[in-house]
This record gives structure tokens, C-alpha cells and sequence, in this order.
């Protein structure tokens, strides 16, 4: 039976963790998971499941860097191909406008939605090169798009430094996906959609759960919500089943939940 192995980054809870659950479903995967905290598993990583790698990865730790050369030792000592690799961990809890956010704001949202991943993959390449399939895919949003920026919620939804980071991320995919092509890469960016991954949380990191409630939302706003937001189950099966239908001919795209293409 022929392996297939994901790496996906910020699985401890939403998307990611369920990225986990789903893709453990099928014996024949292998997932490397990676989290802010070890000491803080999931239910599902305490199963001793051999087809389950766990590591830690901090995008916001003081000592960044060392999680980097951590992971590059495990990871060497592990000496697995991998398939696809998934940029899953994500901050997202700005709230504020443009002219509202400090530097300081700004340089931490990039260091971790931006080159978080670019940084990750820097010490993935030579294992995704080990396979054939070398698919990346770097979890986007609607709101790095500049062409589809859905404006009206901007009352709603301040969040300039991670709208930037987003668009920063579309950016450096779109240039990964022609630096690469020619050693038979697929990178995608992707935006899953409004996920509603809290709802029995009081913790808030995903679109849906990052709408500022102190602002009153108009019709415009709940008529989007309830038209575009998913259940993380529904989110994570088209997402997997995006992901397992690219092929060449997707190389640069930027995806949505529905397989069409968002303008960057």
C-alpha cells in the first residue's frame, strides 16, 4: 500500500485539527502534525496512532528560531518523504484599521501568517522532493484578496495587519508557484471560507469567529454570513478534496471552498 504523507502546521484545534481527524480516516496516509504546545494534545493525538508524527512548531515564540532547528533535527531524524504540506497555523485576532496598528502589530502577524510558512517550507523542501506529488498549500483568506475584498466588512471585521500578512502570504505562493515549477511543484493559496470552528469555545482564530462583537451587524453582513459560512467538517472535506484533485494546471491558483478562483 503506497503512503501518502501530509505535514500540516496548527493542529491543536478548527481546521487543522480536523484536517487530522478526516485524514486518519484512511490507513494509507500518514499526517506529521504540528503544534504550539505539546503538553496540550487533542484528544485524537493521545491515541498512540502509528500513523500519526507529532512536533512542535511555535510561529509566536520568543525564540522563534529554534523551533526551526528543532524541527529541521526531528524531521531529519524521522527521514520521511512528504506529499503535501499544509500552512495551516494561522493568527488571527487583529482588530484594528490601517491607521490604527502598530508596527509592532504589523511585524508579528507577517513573522507568523507570512514567512512562518515560507520559513517551514525552506526546511520541508528536500523531504517533499523525497515524493512525486509535492503539493503546497498555503491557507488563505478573502481577505488577502485585493481584487475581491468584500469591502462591507470592514466595520464589521477591522483587521489590517491580517489582511496584509494574507496578501503578503498570496503574494510569495504566487512566485513559490513559478520558482518551483520546474522541479514539479503544485502551490496553491486557499480560502476555505467563513469556517465556524468556535462555537463552543470562547477562543476566536478563524473568520467566523473573529467578527467583533462589539459592532452591530447590518443585513449586508448576516445575509454573507449565513450564504458563506461552513461547518469545519463540510470546510475540511472540500478542502481535502481540492487537494487531492490538483493537478498542474491548478500551479498559482488562488482556490475557494467551492474549487473557483479568487482574483488576487
Amino acid at each position: 500500500m503506497t503512503e501518502t504523507t501530509y505535514f500540516i502546521t496548527g493542529t491543536n484545534r478548527g481546521i487543522g485539527l480536523e484536517l487530522v481527524k478526516q485524514l486518519l480516516q484512511d490507513p494509507s496516509n500518514h499526517v506529521i502534525a504540528t503544534l504550539r504546545r505539546i503538553d496540550d494534545y487533542p484528544e485524537v493525538f493521545v491515541t498512540k496512532n502509528p500513523n500519526l508524527t507529532i512536533l512542535r512548531l511555535d510561529y509566536n515564540s520568543d525564540n522563534y528560531q529554534s523551533n526551526y532547528e528543532s524541527l529541521a533535527n526531528e524531521l531529519a531524524k524521522l527521514d520521511k518523504g512528504i506529499d503535501v504540506f499544509i500552512a495551516n497555523a494561522a493568527k488571527n485576532d487583529s482588530i484594528t484599521n490601517v491607521l490604527d496598528s502598530s508596527l509592532d502589530d504589523y511585524l508579528q502577524f507577517l513573522r507568523i501568517n507570512t514567512l512562518g510558512p515560507i520559513e517551514t517550507l525552506k526546511i520541508l523542501k528536500p523531504y517533499l522532493l523525497k515524493k512525486k506529488t509535492r503539493k503546497i498549500i498555503f491557507t488563505s483568506s478573502i481577505l488577502g484578496s485585493i481584487g475581491e475584498f468584500p469591502f462591507f466588512l470592514n466595520k464589521q471585521y477591522p483587521c489590517a495587519p491580517y489582511c496584509l500578512s494574507k496578501a503578503g502570504s498570496n503574494s510569495l505562493g504566487k512566485i513559490l508557484s513559478f520558482e518551483l515549477a520546474n522541479e514539479g511543484f503544485i502551490v496553491i493559496n486557499y480560502h476555505p471560507g467563513l469556517i465556524n470552528t468556535k462555537k463552543n469555545e470562547n477562543v476566536s482564530d478563524d473568520d467566523f469567529g473573529a467578527l467583533k462583537k462589539e459592532f452591530e451587524p447590518d443585513q449586508t453582513l448576516l445575509d454573507y454570513v449565513v450564504k458563506n459560512t461552513l461547518s469545519v467538517q463540510e470546510g475540511v472535506t472540500r478542502e481535502l478534496k481540492i487537494i487531492n484533485s490538483l493537478t498542474a494546471s491548478d500551479n498559482g491558483k488562488f482556490l475557494t471552498h467551492d474549487g473557483s478562483e479568487l482574483p488576487y
